[in-house]
């Protein structure tokens, strides 16, 4: 299935994560974490497809699977607050995002350390959300973090440095 999603073959993809995803739970149960993996692949095939409402779905059953199973700070759970996260801010649940967003890093934050490109992700998508809100002295220093991590990580020439920094001088814009 995730061969066919990266060779653009979505419904092909979806079909088959859908019979997993049926035949798991039938054969392991809702609450295993398989099940929480292909809840996952399919709800980010969904997102993929422009079904946000599914994804929402289906992450939030993976999600509270996850958090019985492995509790709030494992690796997996933070990886799926970060992409139910995403798909709140689509469906335009700004706040839900910013809570998911903020669990998600400080998860990250206890697993890898602040020096990781995971936990630089969720700052930057929390800045956003931060900006959004109008909370701009914490997207500005979150914002002030990314820039810095992608300069240190992949040069002053590199399209992530260019596009954090657009988004940092649009924040200092908006401070005044």
């Amino acid at each position: 299935a995730l061969a066919y999603k990266d060779l653009g073959k979505f419904e092909e993809a979806k079909e088959l994560l859908e019979e997993a995803l049926a035949s798991s739970m039938k054969i392991l149960g809702a609450e295993h974490p398989d099940v929480a993996i292909i809840q996952a692949n399919l709800a980010l095939l969904y997102y993929d497809l422009g079904k946000v409402e599914e994804t929402k779905k289906l992450l939030e059953e993976a999600l509270n699977s996850n958090m019985k199973i492995f509790g709030e700070e494992h690796v997996s759970v933070a990886n799926l607050q970060y992409h139910l996260a995403i798909a709140y801010k689509d469906l335009r649940k700004v706040e839900e995002a910013k809570r998911l967003l903020e669990k998600a890093l400080a998860s990250k934050m206890k697993i890898f350390g602040e020096d990781d490109s995971s936990v630089v992700g969720v700052q930057y998508n929390l800045a956003m959300i931060y900006r959004e809100l109008g909370e701009l002295n914490k997207a500005k220093a979150l914002a002030e973090k990314v820039v810095a991590f992608n300069i240190q990580n992949f040069g002053e020439e590199h399209s992530s440095g260019g596009i954090s920094q657009t988004f940092l001088a649009i924040i200092y814009i908006d401070l005044g």
